[in-house]
């Protein structure tokens, strides 16, 4: 579509879009940023000292659609573990959960636990060695793409992690559509 001078690109509510004056360009954000606008990104950051093993569990709501990142660091080697399917006899302590827009009241209904009880883990779906010195590892991938998962609906994901670390912090990410 060509512009002429003098005329606008409007939203489907009506607002102008708006363009880049030096380089002449549409301003866009990609869909991750945009639904921290829109209040509908959240976060959870959980450190664990004095434990060579955690896991965390999320359970995923029968409607909308859950688009999940993670991270993990430690100071040691520690493989981590991503299951799908699983099966808990009590899912362990709530953990607190963030809107990535400070400014907005929503809240996820994405459930997030740590040392739940499982019965069942279900299926290995995403595995990974990480060496002593890395830092931080980005479970999955180099970027957000090779790194995001769309979670299953009525499903529950444990996420392990184990080695000779004395301590584990984890971050994950997720952002909420049709909710």
């Amino acid at each position: 579509m060509t512009l002429k001078r003098g005329q606008q690109l409007l939203d489907k509510n009506g607002s102008v879009a708006e363009f880049d004056n030096y380089y002449k360009c549409l301003v866009t954000v990609d869909m991750p940023h945009h639904q921290v606008h829109e209040g509908e990104a959240y976060f959870v950051d959980d450190y664990q000292t004095g434990k060579t093993a955690v896991c965390y569990a999320m359970t995923v709501p029968a409607v909308g659609q859950y688009h999940f990142v993670w991270g993990f660091q430690a100071s040691d080697a520690f493989s981590m573990n991503l299951f799908e399917g699983a099966t808990l006899s009590a899912s362990g302590a709530a953990l607190t959960k963030y809107n990535s827009n400070r400014n907005s009241a929503n809240t996820s209904a994405l459930a997030v636990s740590t040392a739940p009880a499982i019965s069942s883990p279900g299926t290995i779906i995403k595995r990974a060695i990480i060496n002593s010195g890395v830092g931080t590892a980005d479970f999955g991938g180099s970027t957000r793409e090779e790194q995001e998962i769309n979670l299953k609906n009525s499903t529950t994901y444990l996420l392990s992690a184990s080695g000779s670390s004395a301590g584990v912090h984890l971050r994950m990410y997720w952002y909420e559509t049709g909710t």
